[in-house]
Formats: structure tokens, sequence, C-alpha cells
């Protein structure tokens, strides 16, 4: 009796096994087709990848002697916006520099350069040339403020404005706020006479300053 008992059983049990194996070849056939079925339809309807911004920002400033330091100082500014304006349909950020002031007039002007960062001399010239709109204030070096300021060797003898006449001074740069526009202002306003040279050689009178651009 014990005997037919557990013949039975393992009868069963052998049932209960074949039985499920035979689910677990149908549920792995089932899958493999599902996902047959699925590639498909992929492959016949792929999914739509998202739009890749396209557009351009272009950034520009002037530098005439070392245009490509002024480039890679840009660069990652550029790059930096145009990433944050995909929205928008910008995707790439790049930067020109021009030889001159007229130059960079003439690419606002045309559309050609978007941002223009520059100080307040220049950006106003700029304005006014090619209708352009100011937009922000730039901090230099980490400061809001900066200023002018003159200086001379110790064993000059120059020590007040009217020392300067006679003598010869250097500006930066034509285009320079601080290098130019405002240091010439503040020596017409006390009365002195500004006269460009050419050259270290140049004479200059008495009665007069001259200057150069270094």
């Amino acid at each position: 009796m014990n005997t037919n008992a557990t013949l039975q059983n393992n009868q069963i049990s052998k049932n209960k096994f074949s039985l499920l194996i035979r689910l677990l070849v149908i549920t792995l056939v089932t899958t493999a087709c599902s996902t047959n079925n699925n590639d498909e339809v992929d492959a016949t309807n792929p999914p739509t990848a998202e739009p890749v911004a396209s557009g351009v920002i272009v950034f520009g400033d002037i530098d005439a002697d070392d245009p490509v330091a002024k480039l890679e100082e840009f660069q990652p500014i550029a790059d930096y916006v145009a990433a944050n304006l995909t929205d928008y349909g910008i995707g790439v950020g790049e930067v020109k520099i021009a030889p001159d002031l007229e130059t960079m007039i003439s690419w606002v002007a045309a559309g050609e350069v978007n941002l223009y960062y520059d100080s307040l001399y220049p950006a106003m010239i700029v304005r006014n040339e090619a209708n352009a709109e100011p937009l922000l204030r730039g901090w230099r070096g980490g400061e809001p403020i900066y200023h002018s300021v003159f200086f001379t060797r110790v064993d000059s003898g120059i020590t007040t404005l009217d020392d300067l006449n006679g003598q010869l001074i250097a500006y930066d740069d034509i285009a320079s706020t601080s290098g130019y526009m405002i240091p010439t202002a503040y020596l017409l306003s006390n009365g002195l006479n500004l006269v460009e040279k050419t050259s270290l050689e140049s004479v200059v009178a008495e009665d007069e300053v001259g200057y150069i651009f270094s």
C-alpha cells in the first residue's frame, strides 16, 4: 500500500514538473515573439529624436594685438550662454574679434554680431553708429567701478598737471574709456592743450601736451 502511494505521488510530481516545463517554454516563446514584434515596430516607426538646436549666437569684441587670447577668453562665455538658450533654438556660441571699432560697428549693424561687450566709450559709439541697445553693465576684474590713473617716474619732476606742458604722455588705445576718453576730458577741462604726436621723437611745444598711443 505504501509502495503504491509512493509511485502515485512520484507520478503526480512528474506530471507537475512536466506541466511546469511546458508553461515555462510557452512563456519564453511568447516573450520572444513579443520582443521581435516590438523590434519590428520600432524599426518601422523609430522614435522621434529630440530636435537639435542649431541656431548660433555671436559674441563680439575688439583686439588688434592678440585676437586669439581674446577669443579664448570669451569662448567659454559664448558656450555657456548658448547652452542655456536651447529652448529658443540656440545651440552654438561663437566669438568674433574685430581689429578695430569701425569693423565692429559694421558687424553689429549687419547683424553678424549679436552681443558686443566693451567699456562705456566704445560701447556708446557702437550704440549710436549701429543702432544697438545697451543691455547689461559689466564688471572688470571682479570690480564694478574702476578709474584712470596718471603716473610718472619719481625723478621726472612732474608733480602737477601744469608740469605736463611741453611733455609727451602715452594713452592706452583710442577706443579705451579709462585709457583715453576720460583722462583726455579731464586734461581738457583743466585747460591743457592736447596735441597728438606720431612718435616718441616728436617735438612738443611748451604750450601743449603731446600724446601718443602705446
